[in-house]
């Protein structure tokens, strides 16, 4: 188990690759070639070890502090996270948990998680065709189905990813060009979906049922479980 400990001495002695081996050990879905190129950014490895973090407390933590702090020390200038739409995904992911779960009123966090947002939706193609997001690393459909997939996984369950890029372009391809997914991007795709349902279902019941209560969430999450 990836835990807090483990966190926090890979963070403090600067280990990012091994914050970035420890989520996956944890059990996300990374495949090699996303694991080789988010292993050069240390933005990437801290966020997902954010994310990872977020999950185990309950409240804001020194640590957390720490972690989001250095993560929005390194946002670029447009809003994005060197440039990429990858490690620009993975901080969305893990400031997005500090607000809605550590309910964090930082207005740094909050102002750099909406600039994150509006940096991804303008990396993303307006070709009707192709409306993957688009970045210098990819070169080929297949790469940009690829990293378009896994930012699927860690962002779509967040309402203000789906209302700030063009989701519904983006999960259309998806769904109309499944069958020519490489194994690895259609996987992602599958747990994208998934997550996207779960999302979907804990929003209907909590409008329908006023005495929804919490453990009923856990149970429906662990039904969909996917990535700690």
């Amino acid at each position: 188990m990836f835990s807090v400990n483990l966190i926090e001495r890979h963070f403090e002695s600067h280990r990012f690759e091994q914050i970035l081996l420890g989520v996956v050990q944890n059990g996300l879905q990374l495949p090699l070639p996303l694991r080789i190129r988010l292993a050069q950014s240390p933005i990437a490895a801290v966020a997902l070890g954010l994310r990872r973090l977020v999950d185990l407390t309950y409240t804001p933590t020194q640590l957390s502090q720490q972690m989001a702090a250095f993560t929005i020390s390194c946002q670029e200038p447009d809003g994005s996270f060197g440039y990429d739409p990858l490690p620009t995904a993975c901080v969305i992911a893990a400031l997005g948990k500090v607000l809605t779960e550590h309910h964090s009123e930082d207005p740094a966090i909050i102002g750099a998680y909406n600039n994150a947002l509006e940096a991804l939706a303008t990396m993303q193609a307006f070709d009707p065709f192709e409306p993957l997001f688009i970045c210098a690393d990819d070169r080929t459909t297949d790469d940009r189905a690829l990293t378009g997939a896994f930012i699927l996984l860690l962002l779509t369950s967040n309402a203000d990813f789906r209302q700030t890029v063009r989701s519904a372009p983006l999960l259309d391809w998806f769904e109309q060009n499944q069958d020519m997914l490489d194994a690895p991007t259609f996987n992602l795709w599958q747990l994208a979906q998934l997550e996207f349902t779960t999302a979907n279902e804990l929003i209907e019941l909590q409008q329908t049922n006023h005495d929804f209560l919490p453990y009923q969430a856990i149970r429906l999450e662990n039904r969909y479980h996917t990535i700690d």
